[in-house]
């Protein structure tokens, strides 16, 4: 499919889509703070803040991916990956975060390299997250 395609043609853009929840954060609402640091560029900022919503989350899942975004965006390709693995760990993951924690996992596991088995791992999971999305 399509989002197979690009994550081979292009396997260092990673999806660092940092799952927002709206553009301006309330105050005292970390998950927020932390996707307004993100999206400017202040990952040190945005680190703390997510740390801060694990604490106090109903979505461990969210926060987890989140962190797992700031963790690729600073090329901790293996923290990023334990995030991603996390967030997919959530029961009650979304199916959209189930599908982008997928891919970007299986981009992580390319940016690490490794064995052939990594890269075939990577490959079944750009696999996975398109039939997660119905990309065919």
């Amino acid at each position: 499919g399509k989002l197979v395609a690009r994550a081979m043609t292009r396997p260092a853009a990673i999806l660092f889509a940092v799952l927002a929840v709206s553009a301006a954060p309330p105050p005292g609402d970390p998950v927020r703070a932390g996707l307004a640091a993100f999206a400017a560029g202040d990952l040190a900022a945005a680190e703390r803040h997510f740390e801060a919503a694990a604490e106090h989350t109903a979505d461990p899942g969210l926060v987890a991916f989140n962190r797992a975004a700031v963790a690729a965006r600073r090329s901790d390709w293996r923290a990023a990956e334990v995030g991603y693995l996390q967030a997919l760990d959530d029961a009650e993951c979304p199916p959209r975060r189930r599908a982008e924690a997928t891919y970007n996992r299986g981009v992580c596991l390319l940016h690490r390299g490794g064995p052939a088995a990594a890269y075939r791992t990577a490959i079944d999971l750009f696999a996975s997250a398109a039939e997660q999305l119905g990309d065919d």
